[in-house]
């Protein structure tokens, strides 16, 4: 379908249900079993689309599915999310609830809400750490982090993410100008050591 004669407005993707994405998604079924994969629901935020997201898990079954989210939704939805998904990729951004507010726009009470059920939960998850420049990647916050995640015997590891200079590029896309309120260009201090020293798996992404 043409979106502009002039070619200066494009399309970026489509419009499914989620019987029509399963569909879509089990023909691949034999080859990501074969491979040991699944499939894994990110965004954006799934969460943003409860009705979407569990009428997919649920199309999904029996393959395997892995949702990626910030733990920012709603806790009944995210109760059957993680009752319905095989593993949870869970960001967590900061501890600090007016610094999380500050950076993100909203605070974290929620997500650590989210968090603690999925601990209680039993479900295997895996918490990943978007680092910042200057914002998120101190000592304290993630010595904070590590401290809610010791004895935590259902987590598989904390996954550390270095800021991605290239994230910028999706800006014009949906019509915004990137300006971020750090520098780019800052070092990214890596602390995996903390997790180590509680006695969590750490890797570098």
């Amino acid at each position: 379908m043409k979106i502009c004669s002039q070619g200066l407005i494009k399309a970026v993707g489509e419009i499914v249900d989620s019987r029509e994405l399963a569909f879509k998604l089990k023909k691949h079924k034999d080859f990501l079993e074969m491979n040991g994969g699944g499939i894994t629901i990110s965004g954006g935020e799934p969460l943003f689309q409860p009705e979407f997201l569990v009428d997919l898990l649920q199309e999904l079954k029996p393959m395997h599915t892995t949702v990626e989210t910030s733990g920012y939704g709603s806790q009944p939805v995210f109760r059957h999310v993680i009752r319905l998904a095989d593993l949870i990729l869970f960001d967590i951004k900061h501890t600090d609830p007016q610094a999380h507010k500050r950076y993100t726009g909203v605070e974290n009470g929620l997500i650590m809400k989210n968090l603690d059920q999925l601990i209680e939960s039993g479900k295997s998850f895996i918490v990943r750490i978007p680092l910042i420049p200057e914002i998120n990647d101190s000592e304290e916050n993630m010595e904070n982090i590590a401290v809610l995640l010791k004895n935590v015997h259902s987590m598989e590891r904390v996954e550390l993410m270095p800021y991605n200079p290239f994230s910028g590029a999706k800006y014009p896309m949906v019509g915004k100008k990137y300006n971020p309120s750090f520098d780019e260009n800052a070092e990214v201090h890596i602390f995996h050591e903390v997790f180590e020293k509680h006695g969590i798996k750490c890797s570098v992404l």
